[in-house]
């Protein structure tokens, strides 16, 4: 029911005219774009999401937000298991080098998309990755314990025992940390 409520208003935002004079108008304008996109995606209305992620990034290709609309736009892709496109949006996302928590996301989401295409090995190394290049325990945390099942699902039981233990010490109060105390007991 928010979700409805805010894209009726952002929709209408999107709409409106704006006088050529007012640039901060305008720049809403096309966050709004943005944010409807994003509450589709909440709603999980993919192909709509995708719709304007793809229509911000047309408009605005050197917009501030741009690797924020990437990055949801591979959201979207992912979700219609649309793998090689989602792909190419987190590459996107993440290819300036920043290091913030939308690049975290990014490539801890090209991980997962290696992880469910069976790619283990390309997997590994993104998740890699999230945890050296990025400093955001959430996506780290989340990033072990995926790279663990990937070697989980190379049958290494002990490289995954072992990727299960650090992270444990390393991001002890994560969920991630939780859910590998549950996985070392099955493997034990």
């Amino acid at each position: 029911r928010e979700h409805k409520a805010a894209l009726k208003n952002y929709e209408i935002a999107v709409q409106a005219k704006v006088p050529p004079a007012q640039a901060d108008q305008a720049r809403l304008q096309q966050q709004a774009l943005l944010r409807i996109g994003q509450i589709k995606a909440a709603m999980e209305r993919w192909v709509d999401s995708q719709k304007s992620f793809e229509l911000f990034i047309e408009s605005n290709p050197k917009h501030e937000l741009i690797r924020t609309a990437y990055l949801g736009l591979g959201w979207a892709m992912q979700n219609q298991e649309n793998y090689p496109e989602a792909i190419k949006s987190f590459e996107q996302t993440v290819a300036g080098g920043v290091r913030d928590d939308t690049g975290a996301r990014a490539q801890f989401l090209l991980g997962e998309c290696y992880l469910e295409r069976e790619k283990y090995d390309k997997a590994i190394i993104e998740f890699q990755k999230v945890e050296s290049l990025y400093a955001f325990p959430q996506w780290q945390s989340k990033a072990a314990y995926e790279l663990a099942q990937a070697l989980l699902q190379k049958e290494n039981r002990d490289g995954a025992r072992q990727q299960f233990e650090r992270l444990i010490k390393r991001y002890p109060s994560t969920q991630a940390a939780t859910a590998a105390k549950s996985e070392l007991k099955l493997l034990n």
